[in-house]
C-alpha cells in the first residue's frame, strides 16, 4: 500500500506531466526494492531524526533527479511518501519546521490509490514506454551515468555550500576558495548544489569543470547540467583537478579574467611527483581560503578504516627525496592536508567487506576470486552502473583465471563490471562503485606497505595510482597480491 502526506499530495498536484511520470517510475524502483540498501541515507541528525525516531519511522533521502529528492519510510510491506521537491528544498524547509508542526506532517496522511494504480500501470510497462530511456535501458548503464550516483548533502555540506553561496554572491568575490576532504566526503555534491543555487536562485553565471568520469555523466544522463556547458561565468568550480598543474592554471586563468574560483580537491589522489613541494608553496604565498570536509559517506568503515591504514602506512613513509633530512621536510611539507584528508576522516557506519589475498598459484586464485565474487553477487542492489571496479596494471590483460571466474559468475564486462587499467586513474576518480578488486604483484604490494624513498617520477606515479582505486569501493574491496611472473591472459581470450 502506499500511502501518502497532506504535503506530498500537495507537491505532486503542482507538477507536469513528465514530472509526475519520473516520480511514478522512481516509486516503483523503491516498492521492488524496499529490503534492499535499507541503511543508506537515512535522516537520523536534526529535528527530522529526533521526531522520526519519536514516532518509531526512519525516513529516508533519495535523489529523485538531479533537481530533487524524494523522503519516504517503510513500515512493513507499505510506502509512506513523505515530501518530494525538484530544487533540493525538503529537508531544508522540513527541518525549519518545529517538532510539533513536524509530528503533524508525518500522521496527516492518507491512502493513494492514484499513486498506487500508476505504479501498478508502470510494472505492467504501460509508464515506462512513454518515459526516459533510462526505463528500458538500465542494464546498460556505466558507473558515471547512473541516476543514482548524486548523494545528497549532511549539515556538515550544506553549511559550507551555504557559507560559500554567501561569499560568492558578493560583486566583488574573487580570489581561490578551496574545498579540502578525503576520498567520499562529498566535495562534488557541494560543488554541485553550489552551481545550481548561484545560477537558479542568484542568477549568477557559472563555468563547472568535473573530472572526465563525472562528466560523462553529466553529459549524457538526464540531469539538466546545463551551467556545465558555459564556457564563461563570472564564477569557476573546479572538482577534483588532474594534478597541480591544472589546478594552476586554472586558477591564473580565472585570475586574467577577474573570476573567482572555487577548486574542490584531495590533495592525496594527486600522484605526480612534487606535489607535496607544489602544493605546499602554494598554500604559502597564495594564502586561498580554506573549508574542510572530515566525514566519509562512500566507505563503510570496516573497509575505509583499513584503506587509511594502507594510505597513512605509505605517505607517512614514501617520499621522492633520500636522506633523513631531505625525507622528513618533504613529508612536513604534507602534514596540514594528509592529517586532513587521511587521520581525521570520519566513517559514518561500520559496514563493509575488506580482504587482502596472497595468491600462491593459479587454483589458489581461482578459488579466492570465486569466493569473492560470492560476495559481490550477494550484495543486493537495484543500481544501474557495474557492480564491479577492476583495477589492473595493464590495461588488455587480466590475471589468468578472472575471465573464467567472471563467466562463471555470469558477470559481464561493461554490464556487471568495468575494467580499468591503473593509469587510467583519472577515469575512476569522482565515481564509486559498489565492490572493488586490485590486482597487484608482489612487487608492488611491499612497496605500497614499506613507502620507499628516492623515487623517480615515473617509479612515484605507478606505486601511487592504485591507492585511488582503493577509495573508489563502497562496499567490498578486495587486494589480490599475485606470485612474481603470474600468468595473464588478453582480455580478448
Amino acid at each position: 500500500m502506499i500511502f501518502e502526506t497532506a504535503r506530498f499530495r500537495d507537491q505532486f498536484k503542482k507538477d507536469d506531466e513528465t514530472s509526475k511520470r519520473k516520480l511514478v517510475l522512481h516509486v516503483l524502483d523503491i516498492s521492488n526494492s524496499q529490503i534492499s540498501d535499507k541503511n543508506r541515507n537515512y535522516l537520523t541528525e536534526g529535528k527530522i531524526g529526533e521526531v522520526s525516531r519519536q514516532l518509531g519511522v526512519s525516513i529516508r533521502k533519495e535523489r529523485l533527479t538531479g533537481k530533487g529528492r524524494i523522503l519516504f519510510y517503510h513500515n512493513d510491506d507499505d510506502i509512506h511518501l513523505v515530501d518530494y521537491d525538484w530544487d533540493h528544498s525538503s529537508v531544508d524547509s522540513l527541518e525549519s519546521q518545529s517538532q510539533s508542526s513536524l509530528k503533524k506532517i508525518l500522521r496527516n496522511e492518507n491512502p493513494s490509490p492514484n499513486l498506487s494504480e500508476w505504479v501498478q500501470a508502470a510494472a505492467g510497462g504501460d509508464l515506462i514506454s512513454l518515459n526516459m530511456s533510462s526505463g528500458s535501458n538500465r542494464d546498460t548503464y556505466a558507473e558515471e551515468l547512473s541516476d543514482e550516483w548524486i548523494r545528497f548533502l549532511d549539515l556538515e555540506q550544506s553549511a559550507l555550500r551555504d557559507e560559500l553561496f554567501k561569499q560568492l554572491q558578493a560583486p566583488e568575490a574573487n580570489g581561490v576558495y578551496l574545498i579540502l576532504g578525503g576520498a567520499g566526503t562529498g566535495k562534488t555534491m557541494v560543488l554541485l548544489d553550489l552551481a545550481w543555487k548561484l545560477t537558479r536562485e542568484a542568477d549568477i553565471p557559472v563555468r563547472l569543470d568535473m573530472p572526465e568520469g563525472v562528466r560523462e555523466y553529466l553529459a549524457k544522463s538526464e540531469q539538466d547540467y546545463w551551467f556545465q556547458k558555459a564556457k564563461s561565468g563570472r564564477i569557476v568550480l573546479l572538482d577534483d583537478p588532474k594534478d597541480f598543474d591544472a589546478m594552476e592554471a586554472a586558477i591564473n586563468s580565472a585570475s586574467s579574467h577577474r573570476q573567482a574560483i572555487v577548486i574542490a580537491i584531495d590533495p592525496t589522489q594527486w600522484t605526480h611527483k612534487r606535489t607535496r613541494d607544489k602544493f605546499w608553496r602554494f598554500l604559502m604565498t597564495k594564502n586561498p581560503r580554506k573549508y574542510e570536509l572530515t566525514t566519509a559517506y562512500r566507505q563503510g568503515g570496516a573497509i575505509g578504516r583499513e584503506v587509511l591504514k594502507v594510505l597513512n602506512s605509505f605517505y607517512d613513509s614514501a617520499s621522492m627525496f633520500a636522506g633523513e633530512e631531505k625525507v622528513l621536510l618533504d613529508r612536513g611539507k604534507a602534514e596540514y592536508w594528509e592529517t586532513l584528508c587521511l587521520k581525521k576522516l570520519k566513517h559514518v557506519d561500520d559496514l563493509g567487506f575488506f580482504a587482502i589475498h596472497l595468491v600462491t598459484d593459479e587454483d589458489d586464485f581461482r578459488s579466492k576470486v570465486a569466493i569473492e565474487l560470492e560476495g559481490v553477487l550477494a550484495f543486493d542492489t537495484y543500481r544501474r552502473w557495474p557492480k564491479l571496479l577492476i583495477g589492473l596494471n595493464l590495461g588488455d590483460r587480466v590475471p589468468r583465471g578472472l575471465t573464467e571466474a567472471l563467466s562463471d559468475a555470469q558477470m559481464t564486462v561493461g554490464r556487471h563490471c568495468k575494467f580499468r587499467s591503473y593509469y587510467e586513474v583519472h577515469k575512476v576518480r569522482g565515481v564509486e562503485f559498489e565492490s572493488v578488486f586490485v590486482f597487484l604483484s608482489v612487487d608492488q604490494f611491499r612497496k605500497l606497505n614499506k613507502g620507499p624513498t628516492g623515487l623517480s617520477g615515473p617509479d612515484y606515479e605507478s606505486i601511487t595510482q592504485p591507492l585511488t582505486f582503493l577509495t573508489r569501493a563502497e562496499n567490498r574491496l578486495a587486494i589480490f597480491v599475485l606470485p612474481f611472473a603470474y600468468p595473464h591472459d588478453s582480455i580478448s581470450n
